[in-house]
Parts: structure tokens; C-alpha cells; sequence
């Protein structure tokens, strides 16, 4: 008997205390920035530059639905001491969010186009990037949450070796619904 009542008991709570609906992307445009630190992981060997620094983005995303999603990121990099090193790139970027509730992992690919000055040499290049990061939704408007991203340009560069480098940032954007 009163092993009934405990379940009615908790039947009746899990009744109020629903899980929340997983809606974190699906139809929203998001803004967002982000800052931390960046280095230099790949390149010439004899590069005389830095390869510390920090990094920062700007980010313009449409979600797709609740999963995926499209941005244009804009990345600044810059390593220092003195002579600087920077690193520029735009990239237009796909991404893939497992949607859940409140924390939401996300994973993403994109390509496009790297400026790269040191010593007042400045060189175009194609560009890659691969990241993963954790939007954690303080609110259904504003997610923060760490990311993790790595910057590839392959083909030339300043240094013409290429470089890639690793900058771990902390992201925090600003979401409306589309329509």
C-alpha cells in the first residue's frame, strides 16, 4: 500500500517537474563573440615571430533547424611580443549542434580566406577551420560557453610553410527566432 503511494507520489511530481523542451537552435539568428587565447601550433621552423597571443571572433549564424546551422565568422589573431604577428581570416562555416536541453555541444567546419601580416608583409591565403565548443543557454536569448578552435592555412602564408594554429576562447551570443 504504501509502496503505491510513493509512486503515485512521484508520478504526480514528474508530471509537474517535466524536462524541458530541447529547442536551442532551431530558427534562430544568433550573434555572438568571442575572446581567449591563441597560438601558433605549425610553420616555418625558422619563422622569427611569435607564438603566443590571443584571438577574438565575430560571429553571424542561421540555425537551419535544431541541429544544424550556418555562420560567417570573422577571426583575429595576434601574437606577441613585439614583432607581431596577426592572422585575419572570414570563413563561412557549417555547424552541428546535439541539441538538448540547457548545455549543447557543438561541432563545426569551415572555409575561406586568411590575411596574414608580420613585418609589414602581408599575404593572402586559403583557410580551413575545425572547431568544438559548449553553449551553455543561460537564457532561451544569451548562451556562453568555452570553444576550441583550430585555424589552418595550408597552402603559403607569410611564413610559406603554411601554419595553423589553436586558440581556446570564451563565446557569448545573443539569440533571436528568425521568423
Amino acid at each position: 500500500m504504501q509502496s503505491r503511494s510513493l509512486l503515485a507520489l512521484a508520478l504526480a511530481l514528474a508530471a509537474l517537474f517535466r524536462a524541458g523542451e530541447a529547442r536551442a537552435y532551431e530558427d534562430q539568428v544568433e550573434i555572438a563573440g568571442a575572446f581567449g587565447y591563441a597560438g601558433r601550433l605549425a610553420g616555418a621552423d625558422d619563422f622569427q615571430g611569435p607564438d603566443h597571443g590571443f584571438g577574438f571572433s565575430g560571429t553571424l549564424g542561421f540555425g537551419l533547424n535544431d541541429a544544424w546551422s550556418l555562420r560567417a565568422t570573422g577571426l583575429g589573431q595576434v601574437f606577441v611580443p613585439e614583432p607581431r604577428f596577426r592572422r585575419s581570416a572570414l570563413l563561412f562555416e557549417t555547424t552541428y549542434a546535439l541539441d538538448v536541453v540547457r548545455v549543447v555541444p557543438v561541432l563545426g567546419v569551415g572555409v575561406g580566406a586568411a590575411l596574414e601580416g608580420h613585418r609589414g608583409v602581408r599575404e593572402f591565403a586559403p583557410a580551413f577551420s575545425a572547431f568544438v565548443g559548449l553553449d551553455v543557454l543561460v537564457t532561451r536569448a544569451f548562451l556562453l560557453g568555452p570553444e576550441l578552435r583550430l585555424l589552418a592555412v595550408p597552402f603559403g602564408g607569410i611564413d610559406g610553410s603554411g601554419g595553423i594554429s589553436l586558440s581556446a576562447s570564451l563565446r557569448l551570443a545573443y539569440l533571436w527566432d528568425r521568423f
